[in-house]
């Protein structure tokens, strides 16, 4: 189940690192501005005289934006993970759902990310770019539609809290890695979109998994944090708006400095 899909990515893998092209130019082409008329940024022209070392020092190890972003991956993903992780086993231990209704909760999940994806990245361009804002917009909904998953009691219920919650959790985890190209030149963009997605996996990932795992288990001490003493199904739910409220925060800031810049670009092309 796992081995054959791990090898042929591999496999994919080492073909793109040995014969993928980084860019037209090393296929002989012009470059993506000269194929598509735009202009060259300052940012860009800095970074095409720049190894690609020099690239990720300046650009994205020492930007900000792109360090708020990979904070903000991480809380989406621990809401992402903490669903698609624990939905099936809080439905069947918890609301004694049958296995069969349990696993049918992650089919009308990722079904309303499907859609969600779309809707929300649409929704980006509309507003020119402003994908933070929607980001935020997302998560503020979300506060309010875990309610329908905490609180429900019938399949219902939560198949249709779960296929919003899937809509709306997709939106920041796809618009996030989209907002990166703001902040940095495009030569910098598969490292840092590379570092949103790595350290929402690495903490993210791990925060829902072992995290909820010594919350949710009934045989467990629970977990502490700030004082408090976590433990039981009802609280990962806290844990859930601890996650939703710090990725806002993130997302409030970042929504400034694109707003910037978004500006900045219309004045630009006035």
């Amino acid at each position: 189940m796992f081995i054959f899909p791990a090898i042929i990515g591999l496999i994919i893998g080492f073909w793109g690192l040995f014969y993928g092209a980084d860019d037209p130019q090393e296929l002989g082409w012009d470059s993506s501005e000269v194929i598509f008329g735009e202009e060259i940024s300052a940012a860009d022209q800095t970074a095409s005289s720049m190894s690609k070392w020099e690239i990720f020092k300046t650009f994205v190890m020492k930007s900000p934006w792109v360090w708020l972003l990979c904070i903000a991956n991480v809380f989406v993903y621990v809401v992402r993970i903490g669903i698609v992780n624990w939905a099936p086993l809080y439905t069947v231990q918890q609301l004694h759902f049958t296995v069969a209704q349990g696993a049918n909760t992650l089919l009308l999940f990722q079904l309303g990310g499907i859609i969600g994806s779309v809707v929300w990245g649409w929704f980006s361009d509309v507003l020119k770019g402003r994908r933070a804002v929607v980001s935020i917009i997302c998560l503020a909904l979300t506060a309010f539609v875990v309610l329908g998953y905490r609180y429900g009691t019938t399949p219902m219920m939560i198949n249709t809290s779960l296929f919003f919650l899937g809509m709306l959790i997709y939106g920041p985890q796809l618009l996030i890695g989209v907002a990166v190209i703001s902040f940095v030149p495009k030569n910098a963009l598969n490292v840092s979109d590379g570092l949103t997605g790595t350290f929402a996996y690495i903490f993210g990932d791990l925060m829902a998994q072992v995290g909820f795992a010594a919350i949710a288990d009934p045989k467990a001490n629970g977990l502490t944090f700030l004082g408090m003493n976590l433990h039981g199904w009802n609280d990962t739910f806290i844990v859930f708006y601890i996650a939703v409220v710090l990725s806002i925060i993130m997302l409030a800031i970042i929504a400034v400095g694109e707003e910037k810049r978004i500006r900045q670009q219309l004045k630009l092309e006035k």
